[in-house]
């Protein structure tokens, strides 16, 4: 990927916290700058290039970059963040991930992967093998796979700060598959969808293998 090889979302993510604040600990507020959740998601850029205050503007088009960037490269966010040596800067930009992003991000997950269950459900018919739970509230994925009339269960579960920290895959129920390729298949599923742009996209495999 060109973005990862130029290293373009590091210099990128350097800059804005750097105007943004977090580089000295002062991270911007976003409810007294006036940036709810609908200008974290969508830019106007009429508004942008027609309004006055131009300050106001750059941070709310840095928020959105910065919200588009968790949501569809939020691996090499994740990577910048981990490796980032200035911890003045990481700790700022974790608590304020966590406060103004993480909750839209994963809110904007789940909802994915409701509209693909209900797809899946549509073109099972009564062949439903893979059953679907979704908890917003506690950020939780629950699949469970049907062989001979029990179920095979794991939980996602999406944490404070998504996507900056590791989400958690847990067995729950193992039915049919000793016990050793069940954990192996867990530690693969936790290491896999660390890089993906949805924590759940694994899920076609676990439906199929």
């Amino acid at each position: 990927m060109q973005i990862d090889a130029g290293d373009y979302i590091g210099s990128f993510l350097e800059f804005v916290f750097d105007v943004l604040g977090h580089s000295t600990a002062s991270p911007l507020k976003l409810d007294k700058e006036g940036i709810d959740n609908a200008m974290i998601r969508k830019c106007d850029m009429v508004a942008i290039t027609s309004s006055e205050s131009s300050q106001h503007e750059m941070y709310w088009l840095m928020v959105n970059l910065y919200y588009l960037s968790l949501r569809y490269v939020p691996g090499l966010v994740k990577k910048w963040y981990k490796t980032c040596d200035n911890r003045q800067t990481v700790k700022a930009v974790g608590a304020w991930t966590a406060k103004w992003f993480s909750a839209l991000v994963a809110e904007d997950i789940l909802e994915e992967v409701a509209r693909w269950s209900e797809e899946l459900e549509s073109r099972a018919g009564d062949e439903k093998t893979l059953r679907i739970k979704i908890s917003k509230n506690s950020r939780e994925v629950f699949a469970a796979y049907e062989i001979d009339d029990m179920e095979m269960v794991i939980v996602i579960r999406l944490p404070p700060e998504y996507p900056l920290n590791i989400v958690e895959v847990q067995s729950i129920n193992r039915v049919a598959i000793p016990e050793k390729t069940w954990n192996n298949f867990i530690a693969h599923t936790q290491g896999a969808i660390q890089f993906t742009v949805s924590p759940f996209l694994f899920l076609i495999h676990f439906r199929y293998n």
